[in-house]
């Protein structure tokens, strides 16, 4: 039991790392883990578990790995992608989409719906003053 309090700890701590790192306010993390903020700041108060959900949004929404969420561990070696996807246009990624697996659409959807909304923060950070923080 120790060990999954311990584990909790380092999941919030390295959370806070994150979201203060992007200068993000308790209410814009909560939103873009996709929970209230009552529940982002019990999370990272360590008084609660992340669903592997909320994890799985804040490694694509901060462009880390799940482990460095989960242990702190970044990876040893990143993989950079190829030619051939970046040069697709955006019709032609969006029509290898619709080829995916129904669960595998569903995540890429979902990977697209944070990209929008990390855009909406940047958006309203540049227009927000620092005291909001």
């Amino acid at each position: 039991m120790e060990e999954l309090d311990a584990l909790q700890q380092d999941i919030a701590q390295n959370l806070r790392k994150l979201r203060k790192a992007n200068n993000l306010t308790y209410k814009q993390a909560a939103k873009v883990l996709g929970i209230s903020l009552t529940q982002y700041t019990r999370l990272e108060g360590g008084q609660a578990n992340a669903s592997i959900v909320a994890i799985t949004r804040a490694a694509v929404f901060y462009k880390v790995s799940i482990s460095e969420i989960v242990f702190g561990e970044k990876p040893k070696q990143e993989k950079k992608p190829t030619k051939l996807n970046r040069n697709k246009s955006l019709k032609e990624k969006i029509k290898e989409i619709e080829k995916l697996s129904k669960k595998d659409k569903e995540m890429a959807y979902e990977l697209i719906e944070l990209l929008i909304i990390k855009n909406q923060l940047d958006d309203m950070e540049n227009n927000s003053s620092p005291s909001d923080h």
